[in-house]
């Protein structure tokens, strides 16, 4: 691929490294716009830095609340503990400068889509929670799970892409089920067996002891 901003590791110290991503070129020079920082020197933790743009530079307002819970929740499943999104306030100014829509709410505070997502996101795993050990992954469903500081456990279940119907192996009572905005999802339910949507969009679940998910 093409890009014109490369990373180095020239600003490293004894202990850091660099792990190359991605390489690209830019008419003679070939270098690397998508690299892991492991630190440890003074500085302890990682870093996932990516300053090519060719993959997509815009979404919808819709599609950013879909990826803003996807990423928070798959960072968290991978013991990422802090996530700053950039940015809170849209300035706006400009309708075609993609960074000027970047917030999760307007220009005046109102809120986006992606504002509905991260209240839902927060109502379903609060302050506190403990995610739980093992992969995300099963087959084609990616699922987050965590217990919460109520004692309560929860699951956000999505789809990559497409849309499935599936049946789902739930121990225990669900005491709420809500979309990736909050709002309501009603489940049919026959005893341990429940039938579910699963797209593009979260899925919460919040109370049973335990969900199987068909492989």
């Amino acid at each position: 691929m093409a890009a014109t901003r490369f990373l180095t590791d020239k600003a490293l110290k004894a202990g850091d490294r660099m792990i190359p991503l991605i390489k690209a070129s830019h008419n003679n020079y070939t270098g690397v716009p998508a690299a892991a920082y492991a630190l440890n020197s003074d500085l302890k933790g990682g870093v996932i830095v990516m300053t090519n743009q060719q993959i997509g530079n815009n979404v919808t307002p819709d599609r950013q609340g879909v990826i803003l819970a996807r990423a928070y929740l798959a960072a968290f499943q991978a013991g990422i503990q802090r996530i700053f999104w950039y940015e809170f306030q849209a300035g706006e100014h400009d309708l075609f400068y993609n960074e000027d829509h970047f917030g999760i709410v307007h220009n005046d505070l109102s809120p986006k889509p992606a504002y509905m997502a991260m209240k839902a996101m927060t109502r379903a795993r609060p302050a506190g929670s403990m995610m739980a050990a093992g992969s995300w992954r099963t087959g084609a469903i990616c699922h987050s799970i965590w217990k919460r500081p109520d004692g309560r456990n929860a699951w956000a279940l999505w789809m990559p892409e497409g849309e499935t119907n599936c049946s789902l192996t739930v121990r225990g009572r669900i005491e709420e089920a809500f979309d990736h905005l909050g709002n309501k999802v009603d489940l049919a339910v026959a005893g341990e067996s429940v039938t579910a949507t699963l797209g593009e969009s979260i899925l919460y679940i919040i109370g049973p002891a335990d969900i199987k998910l068909p492989l």
